[in-house]
C-alpha cells in the first residue's frame, strides 16, 4: 500500500473477512519475546545437522497484569507432514506460571534427527532464486501460550541440513608415498573436490571488519585452489578450469554480498588476459541465480558458460570457465597462467576487500595432485584415503602449498589447506 503521510492514519483492512483490530492487541496483558533479540520469534537459523542435535531458545513472558497467571503451553507444526517425518521434535514445559507483573523464562528445545532429515537439493546457482524450494528443508511452527481470553502465539522457525563431518589428515611418510586420510563421522555422505592450494590469506583482524550498521561487508579471502578437469572427467565436450576459493565466515547467498575475481595472464608477460567472476544472472535482484562470467579484456567481450558451483550458507565458491574454446579461456600447451584473485563487496560500498597475488599454475604440471579423479564422495561413518601425487617445479611454473580439499555440506570446515 502506498506510505502514509505524517498525521494520517492507516485504514482498518480486512482478513479473510473479519476486521483487523488494534483494540484487540493494546488490551492483551502479556507479553513473549525472545530473551536475548527481543524479537517476536525464537529462530534457531540454518544448521549443518551431522548427528542428533539439540538446540534450545528461551523466551521471556511477561505478565502485565496484576494477577496472577498460569498459562497452558503448546508447541505445534505449520505443516503436518513436517511434525510426521520425525525429523525435528519440539520440547518445552506444559505450563508456565507468571506471577503478577512479573515474567519468567520458557525453554523451547529441538531436537534433530539427520537421518530423517531430506537431501538438501538447493543450491546458490541454478537454484539461487527458488524461494519455494527452501518450503522443503524447512522446519517451522508456533508456541502458543493461552490462559483464559489471553492467547499469543510466537512462531518459531529452523532450517536444518543433514550433513558429513569431515576431516583431512595427511601421512607423510610410508610407500608408496603421502597420502591424504579422509574420515567422515557424520550422518551423510561427504563429497569433496580436490585443488592444488595455490594461495592463502591471514585472517583480517576483528578490529578491521565492519560493525553492525556501517553498511559495507569485509569478505575475508582464506584460500584459493586451481585445477584443470578433461572432457572426459566432466562429460561436457571441451576441458574446463576451476578456480576454487574458500572465505572465513559463510554467507547466506553467493549473489551478495561477494563478488570474486579471478584476473588471468595467460602467456606470462605480465598484463591479464582474462577476468573471472561471479554475478547475479541477469542483473541486481533478476533472477537469484549466480553465474559465471569470462571477460577478454582485450575486446571487453564476455560469455558465461556455467552456473557457479556454490551453495547456501556457504564460504565455498567454485568458477568454472572452459578451455580453448571460443569466448573462454585460450590455454596453449604448457603455458603457465598467472593469476590472482580480488574479492570486491558488490552490495554495500563495491569496495576491493581482500586478494591474493602472484599465483602461478601450470596445466598438466600441477606440483600436487592425487591419483584418480579429484572428486569424490566418503560414505556416512567412514574414511577414505587419497594418494598424493608430487612433482618437482620451479616457482616460475608454481606457486602450488599443497592441496586444498573442500567439502560440500559439511558440519565443521568447509574447507582444509594441506601444506605439503
Amino acid at each position: 500500500s502506498p506510505a502514509l503521510l505524517p498525521g494520517e492514519l492507516a485504514p482498518i483492512t480486512r482478513i479473510g473477512g473479519g476486521e483487523l483490530r488494534v483494540d484487540r492487541a493494546i488490551a492483551m496483558n502479556t507479553i513473549a519475546t525472545h530473551r536475548k533479540s527481543k524479537s517476536a520469534a525464537l529462530a534457531f537459523g540454518a544448521l549443518e545437522v551431522s548427528d542428533r542435535m539439540d538446540v534450545e531458545q528461551t523466551l521471556r513472558v511477561q505478565n502485565l497484569s496484576r494477577q496472577e497467571q498460569l498459562f497452558t503451553v503448546t508447541p505445534s507444526f505449520r505443516f503436518a507432514n513436517d511434525q510426521a517425518s520425525g525429523a525435528v521434535r519440539v520440547e518445552t514445559r506444559s505450563v508456565l506460571r507468571v506471577s503478577g507483573q512479573g515474567s519468567e523464562e520458557l525453554e523451547v528445545k529441538l531436537i534433530i534427527d539427520p537421518a530423517k532429515l531430506p537431501d538438501w537439493t538447493l543450491n546458490g546457482g541454478s537454484q539461487g532464486g527458488n524461494g519455494a524450494g527452501l518450503n522443503g528443508p524447512e522446519y517451522d511452527g508456533y508456541i502458543t501460550l493461552t490462559a483464559g481470553s489471553e492467547k499469543i502465539s510466537v512462531p518459531w522457525h529452523v532450517l536444518p541440513r543433514k550433513a558429513a563431518q569431515t576431516e583431512a589428515s595427511l601421512t607423510e611418510r610410508g610407500k608408496p608415498g603421502p597420502t591424504v586420510r579422509l574420515r567422515n563421522r557424520g550422518a551423510s555422505d561427504s563429497e569433496y573436490d580436490v585443488f592444488s592450494l595455490a594461495g592463502v590469506s591471514r585472517k583480517i583482524p576483528r578490529s578491521d571488519l565492519p560493525a553492525p550498521g556501517d553498511n559495507a561487508a569485509v569478505i575475508d579471502l582464506r584460500s584459493v585452489g586451481v585445477r584443470p578437469l578433461t572432457a572426459a572427467q566432466t562429460g561436457l565436450p571441451f576441458d574446463v578450469l576451476e578456480f576454487a576459493m574458500n572465505t572465513q565466515g559463510r554467507r547466506a547467498h553467493p549473489n551478495y554480498p561477494a563478488e570474486f575475481d579471478v584476473e588471468i595472464d595467460a602467456n606470462s608477460d605480465g598484463v591479464a588476459d582474462y577476468v573471472v567472476f561471479n554475478v547475479e544472472n541477469g542483473g541486481f535482484a533478476a533472477t537469484g541465480q549466480n553465474v559465471v562470467a569470462v571477460a577478454t579484456l582485450a575486446t571487453d567481450a564476455a560469455s558465461v558458460f556455467f552456473f557457479t558451483d556454490a551453495d547456501l550458507n556457504s564460504g565455498n565458491v567454485i568458477l568454472t570457465v572452459p578451455m580453448n574454446i571460443p569466448g573462454g579461456v585460450a590455454v596453449a600447451p604448457g603455458a603457465t597462467l598467472n593469476f590472482g584473485v580480488f574479492v570486491i563487496d558488490n552490495y554495500f560500498s563495491g569496495n576491493l576487500t581482500d586478494s591474493i597475488e602472484g599465483m602461478r599454475f601450470t596445466p598438466g604440471s600441477a606440483r600436487f595432485g592425487v591419483v584418480g579423479d579429484p572428486f569424490g564422495a566418503v560414505t556416512a561413518k567412514s574414511s577414505a584415503n587419497l594418494g598424493v601425487t608430487t612433482a618437482t617445479l620451479p616457482d616460475t611454473l608454481s606457486s602450488e602449498l599443497g592441496l586444498l580439499m573442500m567439502y560440500r555440506r559439511n558440519d565443521g570446515k568447509e574447507a582444509e589447506a594441506i601444506r605439503i
